[in-house]
């Protein structure tokens, strides 16, 4: 009758719906049997009901035809798994990434069910008024009137969906829900009563303060109160990473100073969170962090100096107590070795490796001595190799002593930049000849097809002859192109003979690869003479292939720094740009070079303006074919929109000059900003994503304060 009355699932035409896995005509069945009497069939089916109609967060057209199904099924009293009905309910109203217009009909459904939801609030079954109090909280703001809220919660007897309804008020009416929760912080409260309140004022409330701080110590003591409830996984953690810096602070240090427990754990989660997204986070837990590296908890430790680590902050406090691990660390960190999988297991070899890097930033006296040490007894960590890269570690005998057993052992199951294999060569390229004694592992790491190793051969010179015949066979044999082509390079960086490039250009020619053996030829002045009819050819050879087209756009970019000719780039770029499917950023920048002989090609550029990669490449080659700055300076504001700040953003600001001016206020906000504005992609590389933005904002902003005739001054300010 359910399915009937709704006009959903019995009326619903859902074969021509989709949902994450195809045609949703298979709905109804899942619907009818998660509130079937099979148990274990209807788990599974409000799992796959689950992974169709909200895969990965995302909405789908028969999510929006779904809701008022599942809105009538969880308000009849006589349907089995109602909670579980009222959680899917709240997972669809959270969902997002869809476009707008179906957003705004799964939010049409919701307020649409919004009252029978509301009347759950007076059901017999307290487990459905708590889980209606969480799905409620989920629902568009305006379908809830504040009012109805503190009416329900004044009415609700069980502690946990009274709870639930304070957590409700203050996501969906943060300001007027303040004084409320406020009231509710008082210590003659329940403790799940002040908790509710306290992380509803931390997480959405309009002031948090004093009274905040003291619930929090005093009701997460001992547990976490809210460890059932559906809105928090871990709640002490989105507290710190979300109340006032100054309180997160204190709250910080004094449940890192408390009995030892899952707070502290929670804490430091919270911290990282918080640090990941806002600068200001990053300097202010700095002492907090610095204390946590002493916890008497060694996971505590290990994710607090993994943090430091991250942050890029070398507090001179926790590098003095982490010196001491690090020049004699237990047999359990020595023990651990790095898996390209899992990492480092245990907390000591953790800790040992955040140790290293801390001491490596800092320069502190004890870091040779203390990797020697753990080096030379057979651990390994690439990234405190790749943090002395970085600083331009002269040559080091007794380092490079240490590191060759790595080189020779390595494992080569990836190409991380964690692996010996990878690392260690990055260090020894800079040392060029004081590297030389390494030449046997590096050799050994050649059949292996490590690029890494014949560059730092290359960079070694005549110190590496040993390394000839592998090199040799590697250069001639059947492996990638471009590994052979650095093999050949090394080899003539160490035997002084040219030969071994000509050979390798006669055998990419032959082989058809004509602007691999052309682009090798020029880089090192070989004859070009026999090479260049066939790349006229290829230049102005049609072809729909993406490899074919590639080779065209280098082709022409050749012929045209040989000869000038002009002609042959215009018509190849005119061709690959035609092609949806062609390399078109680089037909973009060919044409950019052409300047004002492209001008043809400018309502194809302008046609780029929908693709997010190639949009900012060719609004630069409109800029440079007819001088309009306008097209960059917008495609430079959504490129930072979208991206971020990077090395790309000061070759724009070139090519402006002053036409970057609109852009002079919004780039000094971004600079001065709390806020990592760079898109969340991976965790892992939003903080050093971040200090290379902050880097390439301040070189930016200063060239253009240094200008000759600078703007409006007041654009500083």
């Amino acid at each position: 009758m359910i399915f009937r009355r709704t006009g959903g699932a019995g009326a619903t035409d859902w074969a021509s719906l989709r949902h994450a896995c195809g045609p949703a005509d298979d709905v109804p069945r899942l619907l009818r049997t998660a509130v079937g009497r099979d148990d274990g069939a209807a788990r599974t089916a409000l799992g796959e009901l689950a992974a169709r109609l909200t895969h990965q967060g995302t909405p789908y057209p028969a999510t929006a035809a779904a809701v008022p199904v599942l809105v009538e099924l969880a308000a009849a009293r006589r349907t089995r798994r109602r909670p579980e009905l009222l959680w899917q309910l709240a997972v669809i109203a959270e969902s997002t990434g869809a476009a707008p217009e179906l957003v705004e009909e799964i939010q049409t459904a919701l307020r649409a069910g919004a009252h029978r939801l509301l009347k759950l609030h007076s059901d017999t079954d307290v487990q459905v008024r708590r889980m209606a109090s969480y799905t409620v909280g989920r629902l568009p703001a305006d379908s809830v009137p504040f009012a109805r809220l503190r009416q329900m919660r004044d009415a609700e007897g069980d502690a946990e969906a009274a709870a639930e309804l304070l957590l409700a008020a203050g996501a969906l009416h943060p300001k007027e829900a303040a004084s409320w929760l406020a009231d509710e912080l008082a210590a003659g409260r329940p403790v799940l009563t002040r908790a509710a309140a306290a992380w509803s004022l931390a997480v959405y409330g309009e002031s948090f303060g004093p009274a905040a701080v003291a619930a929090v110590r005093e009701c997460w003591a001992t547990y976490d109160p809210l460890r059932d409830s559906p809105w928090s996984d871990s709640s002490l953690s989105e507290i710190i990473s979300s109340a006032p810096l100054e309180d997160a602070v204190e709250l910080a240090g004094a449940f890192l100073r408390g009995e030892p427990g899952e707070n502290a754990s929670q804490v430091v989660s919270g911290m990282r969170w918080r640090c990941l997204f806002f600068r200001s986070a990053r300097t202010g837990f700095g002492d907090v962090l610095a204390e946590a590296v002493s916890h008497p908890d060694m996971q505590v430790r290990a994710a607090a100096a993994e943090l430091l680590v991250e942050i890029r902050q070398a507090v001179p406090a926790a590098v003095a107590a982490l010196a001491d691990h690090a020049k004699a660390p237990p047999e359990t960190a020595l023990a651990d070795r790095r898996h390209w999988l899992h990492g480092l297991r245990t907390p000591e070899g953790r800790l040992l490796a955040a140790a290293l890097r801390l001491l490596v930033m800092a320069d502190h006296p004890d870091w040779r001595p203390a990797v020697l040490g753990a080096f030379g007894a057979g651990w390994f960590d690439g990234e405190t190799v790749g943090l002395l890269a970085e600083r331009g570690l002269p040559p080091d005998p007794p380092l490079l002593d240490v590191l060759r057993p790595h080189l020779a052992s390595a494992g080569m199951e990836t190409l991380m930049a964690h692996e010996p294999d990878v690392a260690i060569p990055a260090l020894l390229t800079a040392w060029g000849p004081d590297a030389a004694a390494a030449t046997p592992e590096l050799a050994g790491l050649v059949p292996h097809g490590r690029l890494a190793a014949v560059t730092t051969l290359r960079a070694i010179g005549p110190g590496a002859s040993a390394a000839v015949p592998a090199l040799a066979e590697a250069a001639t044999g059947s492996g990638p192109w471009d590994f052979r082509e650095a093999c050949a390079e090394a080899l003539t960086a160490i035997t002084g003979d040219a030969e071994h490039l000509a050979r390798f250009v006669r055998d990419a020619a032959d082989a058809g690869e004509t602007v691999l053996a052309a682009r090798l030829a020029r880089a090192h002045g070989l004859p070009l003479d026999g090479l260049l009819p066939a790349l006229r050819d290829l230049a102005a050879a049609d072809t729909a292939d993406f490899d074919g087209c590639e080779r065209r756009i280098g082709a022409a970019e050749i012929v045209l720094d040989l000869t000038g000719d002009t002609a042959t780039a215009l018509r190849a770029a005119e061709a690959v740009l035609a092609d949806g499917r062609a390399p078109a950023i680089r037909a973009a920048r060919l044409a950019g070079r052409l300047g004002a002989e492209a001008a043809a090609l400018v309502p194809a550029l302008r046609a780029m303006d929908d693709d997010v990669t190639s949009h900012y490449p060719a609004a630069l080659a409109i800029k440079e074919i007819t001088g309009d700055p306008g097209p960059l300076v917008d495609a430079v504001a959504r490129r930072l929109l979208e991206h971020g700040a990077g090395h790309w953003l000061a070759d724009a600001a070139r090519e402006l000059g002053d036409a970057l001016e609109p852009l002079v206020p919004g780039l000094r906000r971004q600079a001065a900003s709390d806020r990592n504005t760079l898109p969340p992609t991976s965790l892992d590389t939003l903080v050093p994503g971040d200090l290379e933005q902050l880097a390439v904002l301040a070189d930016v902003l200063a060239a253009w304060d240094g200008r000759d005739h600078p703007a409006d001054p007041g654009l500083r300010q």
